[in-house]
């Protein structure tokens, strides 16, 4: 851990753990690797967890370009606002995108910004 000056070893743990659960199924709030870490930085974890899961998930389907993404709070939680589609709706499989099929690709990792959150999240492709 020396090559990481400045940063504590919770947040050294942190980073280990994001490594690990990017892509993994979703860690719960008791799961044993989490058990280590205090409930702040417990809920950090799960907090960036599901962040970058749901940027993965936009990066697999290649639907986005990290400039045009835009979140904003509703009545109802938030909405994701996708501004900018790569090949005019086109997917990758040469699907039309459109909210309903990105907010399906997207369903597991919402699932889980709905758990964390304790907000819903919907997607919109103006």
């Amino acid at each position: 851990c020396g090559h990481l000056h400045g940063y504590s070893s919770e947040e050294i743990e942190l980073v280990a753990l994001l490594v690990r659960f990017h892509r993994k199924k979703f860690p719960r709030y008791q799961n044993d690797h989490l058990k280590e870490l205090s409930a702040e930085m417990r809920q950090k974890f799960r907090v960036l967890c599901v962040i970058t899961r749901i940027s993965l998930r936009l990066q697999k389907c290649q639907c986005v370009t990290s400039q045009r993404l835009e979140v904003f709070p509703t009545e109802e939680g938030f909405e994701m606002v996708l501004g900018s589609l790569k090949d005019h709706l086109q997917g990758s499989h040469g699907i039309e995108l459109t909210s309903a099929i990105i907010e399906e690709e997207l369903r597991p990792e919402l699932d889980h910004f709905e758990e964390v959150f304790q907000q819903k999240m919907s997607v919109s492709v103006p």
